[in-house]
């Protein structure tokens, strides 16, 4: 209690030192809320840092903040597991990495699938984020087992309710730029296998690989194949990461014309779409690269039922 803390405190330096013991925990409390509001508080550049940070900030992006009082507890419970001299065992940092991620891959599904109501979501959070009476510390296990019993509207998407929204729904719209961006932008890291030496791009932007005016464009397709690609245009398979001057010359120009400023760019996604596609943007490879871009997010934002290893990469 507070009234303990000051019970030996009999000069200005004991109440001060009182002071700083009653209000650590407060500040702890307060500096964790920070991280979860805003990643950029997280300086720390180690990798498991940088992994949460990266959650975080696409949670985030998602328009999510019911996911906020879970997450607080989590960052406590870390903070409990402190040794006699305040350090904390790199398997905890794992394990709070971990469950995190755990989240994070329902929040993702869900905002890809679309449609899902939040009011369900915001009730699970809460409930989760209450300590049970015997003071059980929530682990990843715990976490991926009440994910996985939600049913109904509250469902952890599957791998084929995801593959079949990426398929049928468009990603990108005007409120879900920033969430395209960092998804495909979390694509590159995975693909590089890199997730501490991170472009910086201030006037980051989805660029339309099939552009959005595409009237230049269609004397070069069949009416068939251009409406096709003109009605996917939004899709994954067609969208690409780019800062904004980039994004600015590549425009509505033909596709001739825009791997050579693919070919310039720092995004290793879009480097290789020309060696990678081939010279001409067709249908087929459109849903060539659709297909690979839907694998990658699977892979990394994985359900996995068994609580086993199921894909070619494991993000640990």
């Amino acid at each position: 209690m507070i009234e303990e803390t000051f019970n030996d405190a009999y000069d200005q330096e004991g109440i001060t030192r009182a002071a700083d013991n009653a209000l650590s925990p407060l500040k702890d409390y307060y500096d964790y809320y920070e991280k979860i509001v805003d990643q950029n508080k997280i300086t720390d550049k180690s990798l498991n840092w940088r992994h949460i940070k990266d959650s975080i900030q696409i949670i985030n992006e998602c328009g999510f903040k019911s996911h906020r009082s879970l997450f607080l507890r989590l960052f406590i419970e870390y903070n409990s597991k402190k040794d006699d001299e305040g350090k904390i065992a790199t398997n905890e940092l794992e394990h709070l990495r971990k469950m995190i991620q755990l989240v994070e891959s329902y929040i993702v599904r869900r905002t890809i699938v679309q449609d899902l109501p939040s009011n369900s979501v915001e009730t699970l959070f809460i409930e989760m984020s209450k300590k049970n009476k015997d003071n059980v510390l929530l682990t990843e296990e715990s976490i991926r087992k009440k994910l996985l019993e939600q049913d109904g509207r509250g469902i952890w998407p599957s791998d084929e309710k995801v593959r079949e929204a990426l398929s049928c729904k468009d990603l990108y719209g005007s409120s879900r730029e920033k969430f395209c961006y960092f998804l495909l932008e979390r694509i590159c890291a995975y693909e590089l296998d890199n997730y501490t030496e991170r472009i910086s791009d201030s006037q980051p932007t989805c660029e339309h690989i099939f552009p959005q005016k595409p009237g230049e464009w269609q004397p070069f397709y069949s009416k068939e194949d251009f409406d096709y690609l003109r009605d996917h245009m939004h899709r994954i398979g067609n969208l690409t990461p780019l800062t904004r001057p980039k994004n600015s010359d590549a425009n509505n120009n033909p596709y001739c014309y825009k791997l050579k400023t693919y070919a310039e760019s720092q995004y290793q996604l879009t480097k290789e779409i020309g060696e990678k596609y081939g010279e001409q943007w067709t249908r087929e490879t459109y849903m060539r690269r659709q297909e690979d871009l839907i694998g990658y997010v699977l892979e990394i934002w994985k359900k996995d039922d068994k609580g086993n290893a199921s894909n070619k990469k494991d993000i640990s």
